[in-house]
């Protein structure tokens, strides 16, 4: 990143953005002290709002790149904005370059953001993972640490405005990740992550 892009970005996520989702959504965040303050790590979120990277980044200490669907970067001024903080993926198709992408960027010492859902939920529900945050699990040595989002959905589909939490919560342990099945293993860290995400749900409801 650029000095003109960072300089962007730290006004823009740490001035404009946080004190937004403070001022106009009571933004409460719990649990920001478990991201480590260097090294790489990966943060997997729920995902039910346009607002959700926004708001990850209004937060987050450090700065965050995302994993986002190919198509926002070719939407203009937008798609050079995005290109500074994001990974492109194409949806629905294993895409191993945007995940070779992530593990390098993990390996750097970067913070990496991922949505295991793949978009946005359609009715306000934590739907199921795609395997792709299963791979890159299996092939980091990074912590992994679930973030569960509340009050984002609700912004879209209510008059009143609702506040929104976070909560960030301690690295996940997985137990094993060397089985010889490849796919069965991704599934199985894919559902572990997202109980993770369920349980910190539980905790803001």
């Amino acid at each position: 990143m650029s000095p003109f892009w960072w300089m962007v970005y730290r006004i823009g996520s740490w001035w404009i953005l946080k004190y937004m989702f403070k001022i106009l959504f009571r933004l409460q965040v719990k649990g920001i002290e478990n991201l480590p303050p260097k090294g790489g790590v990966l943060l997997a979120s729920n995902h039910s709002s346009y607002l959700d990277p926004p708001l990850i980044m209004s937060f987050s200490p450090r700065r965050v790149i995302f994993m986002a669907k190919k198509e926002l970067f070719s939407i203009p001024v937008l798609g050079t904005v995005i290109s500074q903080s994001a990974i492109p993926i194409i949806r629905n198709k294993p895409d191993r370059q945007a995940l070779k992408k992530a593990l390098e960027l993990l390996e750097k010492g970067e913070v990496l953001c991922i949505f295991p859902e793949g978009t946005r939920t359609k009715d306000g529900s934590l739907g199921s993972a795609h395997l792709g945050i299963g791979f890159i699990v299996a092939h980091t040595t990074a912590p992994v640490l679930p973030v569960a989002i509340s009050g984002t959905f609700n912004i879209l589909h209510q008059k009143r405005v609702p506040r929104i939490k976070v909560n960030i919560g301690k690295p996940i342990a997985f137990e094993n990740k060397s089985q010889k099945d490849k796919k069965l293993l991704y599934q199985e860290i894919a559902s572990q992550v997202m109980n993770a995400i369920r349980e910190l749900l539980k905790e803001i409801d």
